[in-house]
Order: structure tokens, then C-alpha cells, then sequence
């Protein structure tokens, strides 16, 4: 078997931050505003499907929820990977390492700890990291740390943000996805940076 020969990293002109989650599966920006969004629904609405199957063993739905989830982050991942080398774009990814440990408290609803058990999140961001340097696509790791809570425009923390699905700035009045907003604050955690 011959192996894959993978590019050397370009100099990207701009990043992308991909924010991961359970209400809107991936939400990707660079710095000004969304570039590409995958729904939550993907997962919801398979869940719904199995449970529709009557299945004698549950490995065989273990097994068809993990293959699925292996499947979607293949094309998520491919999809990423082919809009930041179009736009000659790096990768900046959260650090997730114990995202289920952190998310599974029991003020966190029922369903999205369910959620958070089916999907694997570490495998997408595998997918990420392989395809990307496949391509020479620069991946950045960042802390996700407040970046749903920051603001994306003025930079002011609403630190008692909960589960609202639009961020509200109460300083400088911005409305916003609460995804989009933290996909925006990801990408400017580098950006910044390299200025």
C-alpha cells in the first residue's frame, strides 16, 4: 500500500475558527462572519430514525450510530478542509480534551448530554487534522474558553450567559448566534496574534 504524500503548509492569508457543538453540529468563520454551517439536526434526525428500527441487540444501534457519526464527520471534515484551502485559509480548532467530562454535569439539559455520548467529536477533529495537512492546511489549536460569552465586535464577557441561542451584547448591543459568534471569536484568538 503506497502513502499519501502530504503538502508542505502555505502561508495562509486568513483563519478559520470552527466551533463545535450540539445545537449546530459545526459552525465555521473567519474573523467578519459565517463561511459554512452543519446543523445539529443531522444528529438529532438520525437518532429519531434508529429509534423508529426495533433492534433485538443495542450494539447493532451502537454500531449504526457510530458508523453514521464516522461517516458525517468524513464529509464535515472534507467540506472544511476544501473551503479554507479556497480561500487560502488556516484551521483553528478548540481544544476539547474531556468535553464530555465538562459537559455532562446535571444542570446540562438530558438531551444535549445524550447528544454529547453519540457524536465523537474527537473523531471529527481527527478528520480535521489529517485532511488538513494532507492538503498543507495550517491547524491551530486554541482554548475555547469564554468564546460564546465574549463579544465578537467590542470584546465585552457576558459571563451570565446560559443556554440562550443568540448573544446579546450588553455593551455595544451586537445580536448574534451564540455559535457564530464563538466560530468568530476562535478565528480572532489567532488572527490577532499574527497582526
Amino acid at each position: 500500500m503506497s502513502k499519501v504524500k502530504e503538502k508542505g503548509p502555505y502561508k495562509q492569508t486568513l483563519w478559520f475558527g470552527v466551533d463545535l457543538g450540539v445545537y449546530n453540529l459545526v459552525v465555521i468563520a473567519d474573523n467578519k462572519g459565517e463561511s459554512l454551517r452543519f446543523d445539529g439536526e443531522i444528529v438529532k434526525g438520525h437518532k429519531r430514525r434508529l429509534k423508529k428500527k426495533e433492534f433485538n441487540k443495542y450494539t447493532k444501534v451502537g454500531n449504526k450510530i457510530s458508523n453514521y457519526s464516522r461517516y458525517i464527520n468524513h464529509v464535515i471534515s472534507k467540506e472544511i478542509v476544501k473551503k479554507a484551502k479556497q480561500y487560502n485559509a488556516g484551521i483553528v480548532l478548540e481544544k476539547l480534551k474531556g468535553l464530555k467530562k465538562s459537559k455532562l454535569n446535571n444542570s446540562t439539559p438530558k438531551n444535549i448530554r445524550r447528544v454529547l455520548h453519540i457524536w465523537s467529536y474527537a473523531d471529527l477533529i481527527e478528520k480535521i487534522e489529517y485532511k488538513a495537512n494532507l492538503e498543507g492546511v495550517p491547524v491551530v489549536e486554541v482554548s475555547p474558553r469564554n468564546t460564546s460569552k465574549t463579544c465578537s465586535r467590542c470584546g465585552y464577557v457576558n459571563r451570565r450567559l446560559k443556554n440562550e441561542r443568540i448573544f446579546i451584547c450588553s455593551k455595544c448591543g451586537l445580536e448574534i448566534d451564540r455559535d457564530l459568534n464563538a466560530a468568530i471569536n476562535i478565528a480572532k484568538k489567532v488572527a490577532s496574534k499574527q497582526v
